[in-house]
């Protein structure tokens, strides 16, 4: 399925380029799109954000600045990725209002564009509803991950840990945390994986997770879990 994106910027040439930066990303990788070109901050409030996966959108436009068009419509979609593009370093630091994804400075850059895109790419897949299936004795268990909020080995058991239950399988840990790689999760100490979705509280050794359980974290993947986290938050610890 092509990724909607959108292209608001009151520069024909900001347009000619980014479409010709995806459309070599088309040609280097699997990857479709669908783009819709605004040139205006009122022609991307007529336009909305309903469906879109990411909003390049400049800052500077006219009468309505990009940053104003942005407040409003993120009262109408909270999921939507926005990329500011700017050549202004301190308007940029307003983007955080808006909880804009990252920022593009002009001239944008193919390696840089490239980057951000795959960050923002790793980011919407992350956060759609996803699945494994184990076999368990012969038979096909489906977990959905969105329900997951940690996985606890003790005594060579596997406990999952979803919202509403807990089951327990004899299934090694590091096959889960294969099985769950890309997908939002982060083994944060040899007996837990976590569902970056569901931190409520980062502690120097220990996480408060959305149920309220305190999971243990090591020392020495903190800095790791940190970085995971921000990445998977669009922004910065």
């Amino acid at each position: 399925m092509a990724r909607r994106i959108v292209i608001c910027d009151d520069d024909q040439q900001i347009h000619s380029q980014i479409t010709e930066y995806l459309e070599r990303m088309e040609s280097e990788r699997e990857e479709r799109f669908c783009l819709t070109h605004c040139f205006s901050g009122e022609e991307l409030l007529s336009e909305g954000l309903r469906d879109v996966d990411i909003l390049l959108l400049d800052i500077q436009m006219g009468e309505l600045s990009g940053l104003d068009a942005a407040r409003k419509l993120r009262q109408e979609s909270r999921d939507t990725i926005i990329i500011l593009i700017t050549n202004l370093i301190d308007c940029a630091l307003e983007g955080y209002e808006i909880h804009a994804f990252s920022f593009l400075c002009k001239p944008v850059i193919y390696d840089a564009f490239l980057r951000c895109m795959t960050d923002a790419f790793q980011r919407i897949d992350a956060s759609k509803p996803a699945s494994i299936a184990l076999n368990i004795g012969g038979t096909l268990t489906v977990v959905s991950l969105d329900e997951l909020i940690y996985v606890e080995v003790y005594h060579h058991s596997t406990t999952f840990v979803f919202h509403s239950d807990r089951k327990t399988w004899n299934i090694p840990l590091s096959q889960i945390e294969k099985m769950t790689a890309g997908k939002g999760f982060f083994r944060c100490h040899m007996s837990y994986l976590v569902n970056l979705r569901f931190i409520r509280e980062i502690r120097a050794a220990s996480l408060t997770m959305e149920n309220s359980c305190e999971v243990p974290m090591s020392k020495y993947r903190r800095r790791e879990l940190l970085s995971a986290y921000s990445r998977y938050v669009g922004g910065n610890l």
